[in-house]
């Protein structure tokens, strides 16, 4: 049998909206998890921001290899999944385990423009995170 967090997560990779909605409702007693990160790596916008509207997840939880949801959303593209996160205060310069940001790993590896003004939009880099994600990232010339 499924535990509530159990059950909130599945709904959320699903993207099932009407089950995250009637556990929402019910209060159901969740930890802190990686619910809004499920959401956000399928695409799933309307679900990230119940869950991060109703605080079910906290805005910067990551998983095993430091990833925030909006390092999910940001890296498949997903725009408004991206957006949601962002405008929620989910941070485009938080590092991940390897030292890649969102906004880094959304504009250099995967090249998604869109999701890339969207990050900056949301939260311009002060210069101190723009030269701290120059030092991290900078490429070797031969």
């Amino acid at each position: 049998m499924l535990s509530q967090a159990g059950k909130l997560r599945l709904a959320a990779a699903r993207g099932d909206v009407g089950q995250v909605g009637e556990l929402i409702r019910a209060k159901v007693p969740v930890t802190p998890d990686q619910h809004s990160i499920t959401a956000a790596a399928c695409g799933h916008t309307q679900i990230v921001k119940m869950i991060l509207d109703n605080q079910l997840s906290p805005v910067n939880q990551t998983d095993a290899g430091g990833k925030t949801a909006l390092h999910l959303a940001a890296a498949a593209g997903h725009m408004q999944c991206t957006q949601g996160a962002a405008v929620r205060g989910s941070s485009p310069a938080l590092p991940n385990t390897y030292g890649d940001s969102p906004l880094h790993t959304t504009a250099c590896r995967y090249g998604h423009a869109g999701v890339s003004r969207i990050l900056l939009s949301a939260h311009p880099l002060t210069p101190g995170e723009h030269a701290e994600q120059e030092r991290r990232h900078r490429t070797a010339y031969w």
